[in-house]
């Protein structure tokens, strides 16, 4: 381990070869191997954390989804004023 443990970056493909992975994959690959390990018939059911409301990633624009949901959600709510 100490040859190859010295800060190189490797591909994939490099990876594989030196037995640092066990397969090559995306997502659903890791997905579809996982259940198969741990018995699951027919399409896994994938559960995601909801991530807690943040001002920050508002201002961000990391909310912009979140934001336009909501205002969906209170689209009867109007805000009106009276300019004197």
């Amino acid at each position: 381990m100490r040859k190859i443990a010295d800060g190189r970056i490797f591909t994939g493909q490099q990876a594989k070869a030196l037995g640092l992975i066990d397969d090559i994959g995306n997502l659903k690959d890791a997905v579809t191997v996982a259940a198969r390990l741990a018995g699951i018939k027919g399409k896994p059911r994938i559960v995601s954390k909801k991530e807690p409301f943040s001002i920050l990633n508002l201002l961000t624009g990391e909310e912009k989804t979140k934001l336009l949901s909501l205002k969906e959600s209170f689209k009867w709510i109007q805000l009106k004023y009276m300019v004197y």
